[in-house]
C-alpha cells in the first residue's frame, strides 16, 4: 500500500508486508507525513493498494 501525488509519484509507502492469509489485514492509519517525515500540503493524494494481482484506488483530501 502507497499514497501517490497527483502527479503520480509516491509520497510514501504505508504498508510493505510479506503475502498474508485471506481475511483482515493489519489496520493502516497515515499520520500525515511523506516518506522523509515532512508534513505533506493540502491537496489531493491516492491511495493505492496491490494484491494478488489485483490494484484499487481511492483518493483523499488532505486539508490543512
Amino acid at each position: 500500500m502507497a499514497l501517490y501525488d497527483v502527479a503520480g509519484r509516491q509520497v510514501r509507502a504505508l504498508l510493505t508486508a510479506a503475502p498474508r492469509s485471506a481475511g483482515r489485514g493489519p489496520r493502516v492509519v497515515w499520520d500525515g507525513l511523506d516518506a522523509t517525515g515532512r508534513a505533506v500540503g493540502t491537496g489531493t493524494y491516492w491511495v493505492r493498494l496491490a494484491s494478488g494481482g489485483e490494484t484499487t484506488s481511492r483518493r483523499i483530501t488532505v486539508v490543512r
